[in-house]
């Protein structure tokens, strides 16, 4: 996903031959069924589950964003500055903790920007633990 590399046409071969598996057993008791359905609804949640990281992982902010972002963080470093302007450490103070508050943000729209790549990306530890081969 950090590659982009992912498509939403192309079901991973282990989660659809174990959906197929999952749908040719013939179950002979009411407790095989009960586990059969169990076995399709989870296997259907872990395809919604990746479909569903596809989608973020191909998500981005765009450009108005970031422009609406930093704008408005200007207009506002502004502000203070004009309503602070008889007193030179007032401003200097309040427009350094907001410049740092904009730093911030500005960090986490980033990180969030491609959330599966980059220094801040989420790794798939969870996905390895539960995948057979890993172990």
């Amino acid at each position: 996903m950090a590659g982009q590399h992912a498509t939403l046409t192309v079901v991973p071969a282990s989660l659809a031959e174990a959906l197929h598996l999952a749908l040719a057993l013939k179950p002979h008791s009411e407790g095989q069924k009960v586990a059969q359905t169990q076995m399709v609804v989870a296997l259907e949640t872990a395809l919604d589950a990746r479909r569903d990281r596809i989608i973020v992982s191909e998500s981005r902010v765009n450009w108005a964003k970031w422009t609406g972002v930093i704008l408005l963080a200007s207009l506002t470093l502004l502000a203070i500055a004009f309503v602070h302007s008889e007193n030179r450490t007032t401003t200097a103070i309040a427009t350094g903790i907001f410049a740092s508050a904009v730093a911030v943000c500005l960090l986490m729209i980033a990180s969030q920007d491609r959330p599966f790549a980059g220094p801040f990306a989420v790794k798939p530890d969870t996905l390895i633990q539960v995948m057979p081969a890993a172990r």
